[in-house]
């Protein structure tokens, strides 16, 4: 072997190492970005859709379906099953009776008990299944369970402006109480670090009693009792500290219903409990949607039916209450939280009508002008308090101060008056701050926050006045480190909405809504938020090294291949072209020959078939001569019919074997009398016509003009038609009608048979399109009237008969010389 050839083997082998250290190196990195994307939720349609079901199990629920018209789901009055306007059974309960239904296959129908009366139901079997009980080892005794099917958290209520449970604790025991046959209060009670005396009740009724009359301090429930307590205005609930939580199960008490629990637990098993959840955290916003309607006056809810969408102004650099995140290109803060969960519960649907860089001073223009209704945030001063309309509901509070770097020496309230200090033009910062400080002749006003802070970078000012959660538009989403809030003024303001003084009406919805948003929950979440957006661009940049590198081991690998193997390369394509050219020409010629004969066989079935019926009519008439004495004449003509058929069935055999009857006709062209065959045609099918009781009539003028054909081929035409028409219709009238014009005769056959069913009308000239028959017959006529020349059209009402035209040319001197 050469020194050359070596080398280059060499070369060879070194690409192909440099390919899978790439392949390697990106399969790496690929692996280290995990997926965002969560698993699909499980749909479970049928019992077949469970994992592990078994067939007696099947069988079992199956027997269940035809002795059981429906199951009785009883829980206690409470958000997941509650009353609504129209007194139906709304919330998690109504959702989750849908979903089992929907499996099982047998109804579960919601109802509400008092929790006495829904534990004696489910021990005497009135009830058949509860969502209301804790599966605990106790429980399970008695009780057929399955695992958590929801989750409640555990609140106290008692009643509002009481003494605190510290200060009752002082001078006496806490007086407690929870539904009897519970643990919701013993997983409580551990963190009261209280003495107490606790007192088991039948129900919310009894514990709303015992708590009115002062018997009882506090009662401990879950989360759920809300629907009962919320409409009494002088009972208050609070979480319970630190935060618990009790699940419930679906549950029965009566053995023969056992196969439902375990079929229920092996979907959960399997990924249910997320479909669960989502039920859950749908029917919780139907009881939040039900609590506001009940708040909401008429003319309240008649804004809602007659208003969709709500324009309004946000602010896009107030972070973290309304800002425009330039990484992920899109409006967010607490402010856009909160009003897509005031569109949940209203239906209501909000937009932004400013620019995503709009100054403050243009959101307020659009606030008087009306374009806007409402502003995502406005501080409440004494200079603007009757311009805009203002909610009772405070979203945020909030507090001035002076940022400054971090290195920037603290300062004192008198030294202010000595600094460069940078404001928002026409805000509450920039209007409190003159009044504080009126003989300050250093302030720096600026179009927004983002023009502020950089003034603050470069140094042209040496503090800049904001709210303290806006220093987080610093350190937690631009992560700009090195600044600091100075100087804090001893002085808090409110951070709410404020509308258009016109908008008392959407005012008013918008704060009696804000009032069922958990807005201590939203608010937490946005000032314990950071961002880390280089995490972020590295992660994007991912595909693209992986591409790169790809990209570039592949074209190494390409270049030092092509290099040594062109030669070989080029051959050994034009040879598989070739080949692969040569096995598509016989490919395609094995196609044709196929589908020919495909053809062929078919033709010579349906053509044969309807000589070959009139045949063997005309031989039974003929043969009636001989048993019942008919007359000679009719049997003569029934003979002569055979023989008529017998000949056609000849020709019809030689112009197949000449390979196609109408490519052998294409040169046999003449003129014919129409009239003369279709009535010649006719005759002999009458006896097959009269054997179904049909009658034949006949509307064809004298002196026809000629038309351009082939006699063999219009009879075939006609025999096709006849013999439909016959095939479909009993104790009718088939009728031949024919009509001329300057350039076309046409020729319509008309039955009063049973017609064509519609879904076959639209397709009856393809091949195989038929409701009892080959479906050849009109194909072979469409391919032969237009062989001629004409065309064929199709009418029929299905239950009023068939009616079938087809035109054909008039015969002209110069069709000859065609």
């Amino acid at each position: 072997m050469s020194k050359k050839h070596l080398k280059k083997k060499r070369q060879v082998h070194i690409a192909i190492i440099v390919v899978l250290v790439a392949v390697l190196v990106a399969g790496t990195i690929f692996m280290c970005v995990k997926s965002t994307q969560p698993d699909p939720l499980p749909v479970f349609a049928s019992l077949d859709d469970v994992p592990g079901v078994t067939d007696y199990e099947i069988k079992t629920i199956k027997k269940l379906r035809e002795d059981k018209t429906s199951f009785v789901y009883g829980m206690c009055l409470s958000t997941e099953t509650f009353l609504d306007a129209n007194n139906d059974i709304g919330g998690f309960s109504a959702l989750f009776c849908e979903w089992l239904t929907e499996l099982i296959g047998i109804p579960f129908e919601p109802a509400i008990y008092e929790w006495d009366e829904l534990n004696n139901g489910l021990a005497n079997g009135t009830i058949d299944f509860s969502g209301e009980l804790t599966p605990t080892i106790e429980l399970r005794k008695t009780n057929i369970m399955t695992d958590a099917i929801a989750a409640r958290m555990i609140k106290y209520y008692r009643i509002v402006n009481t003494p605190s449970l510290d200060s009752i604790n002082l001078n006496r025991p806490l007086q407690i109480a929870s539904l009897y046959n519970t643990v919701t209060a013993n997983k409580v009670t551990p963190y009261l670090n209280h003495y107490y005396n606790h007192t088991y009740v039948d129900n919310y009724s009894e514990a709303y009693d015992l708590l009115k009359d002062g018997s009882v301090d506090v009662f401990i429930g879950e989360g759920s009792a809300d629907a009962f307590f919320d409409p009494f205005k002088n009972i208050v609930s609070e979480d319970f500290i630190p935060r618990a939580s009790s699940s419930v199960s679906l549950s029965t008490q009566n053995p023969d219903l056992t196969v439902i629990i375990t079929v229920i637990q092996k979907t959960l098993e399997n990924g249910s409990i997320r479909t669960l959840y989502n039920l859950y955290k749908q029917g919780y916003n139907e009881y939040r949607q039900h609590k506001l309607s009940l708040k909401l006056t008429s003319r309240e809810k008649a804004y809602l039916r007659e208003h969709t969408i709500i324009p309004f102004a946000a602010e896009f650099d107030n972070y973290p209450k309304s800002f425009y995140n330039t990484n992920e290109k899109e409006w967010q803060g607490i402010a856009f939280d909160v009003l897509q969960e005031v569109e949940v519960l209203t239906g209501l649907e909000f937009e932004v009508v400013n620019d995503r860089n709009s100054p403050y001073m243009e959101l307020q223009q659009l606030l008087w002008d009306g374009d806007a209704l409402f502003i995502s945030e406005k501080v409440r001063t004494s200079i603007n308090k009757n311009d805009y309309l203002w909610p009772k509901s405070v979203i945020l509070n909030d507090q001035y101060v002076l940022v400054s770097s971090e290195d920037y020496p603290n300062v004192n309230l008198n030294e202010i008056i000595s600094l460069r200090i940078g404001v928002k033009k026409a805000s509450a910062h920039s209007e409190l701050f003159v009044r504080w400080f009126p003989e300050h002749r250093d302030i720096h006003y600026f179009d927004n926050s983002d023009d502020e802070l950089d003034a603050l970078v470069r140094g042209e000012v040496d503090m800049v006045m904001m709210s303290l959660y806006e220093l987080l538009h610093l350190t937690s989403y631009k992560e700009m480190g090195g600044y600091k809030a100075n100087y804090m003024f001893d002085i808090s303001f409110v951070s709410t909405f404020a509308f258009n003084k016109h908008e008392n009406v959407l005012c008013s919805v918008i704060d009696k809504t804000i009032e069922e948003i958990n807005i201590k929950e939203i608010t937490g979440n946005w000032l314990n938020k950071t961002h880390d957006y280089r995490a972020q661009i590295a992660e994007a940049r991912v595909p693209w090294m992986i591409g790169v590198i790809i990209l570039l081991a592949l074209t190494l690998l390409l270049i030092i291949t092509l290099f040594l193997r062109k030669q070989k390369a080029e051959q050994l394509a034009l040879d598989a072209r070739i080949r692969e050219e040569s096995l598509n020409s016989q490919n395609v010629m094995l196609d044709t020959l196929n589908r020919l004969k495909n053809e062929f066989y078919q033709n010579m079935n349906h053509d044969m078939k309807t000589p070959l019926t009139v045949i063997s009519t005309d031989i039974l008439n003929a043969t009636d001569f001989f048993e019942f004495n008919m007359e000679k004449e009719d049997a003569q003509n029934s003979l002569s019919h055979a023989q008529t058929e017998i000949m056609r069935m000849a020709r019809m055999i030689d112009n197949a074997l000449s390979n196609s009857f109408l490519q052998e006709n294409k040169g046999e062209l003449e003129p014919l009398d129409i009239g003369f065959y279709l009535q010649e045609g006719a005759k002999n099918y009458r006896a097959l016509l009269e054997g179904n009781g049909n009658r034949l009539t006949f509307d064809i003028p004298q002196n026809l003009p000629m038309i351009l054909g082939n006699p063999d081929t219009l009879l075939h035409i006609l025999s096709n038609l006849l013999t439909n028409a016959n095939n479909y219709t009993r104790k009718g009238e088939i009728n031949i009608r024919v009509t001329a014009d300057d350039d076309r005769i046409s020729v319509t056959v008309q039955d009063t048979g049973i017609g064509i069913k519609p879904e076959l009308l639209n397709h009856i000239f393809e091949r195989g399109v038929s409701d009892s028959g080959t479906g050849l017959g009109l194909p072979i006529c469409k391919s032969a009237i237009e062989f001629m020349g004409g065309d064929i059209s199709v009418r029929s009402k299905y239950g009023h008969g068939t009616v079938v035209t087809f035109t054909l040319p008039i015969y002209k001197e110069i069709d000859l010389d065609g």
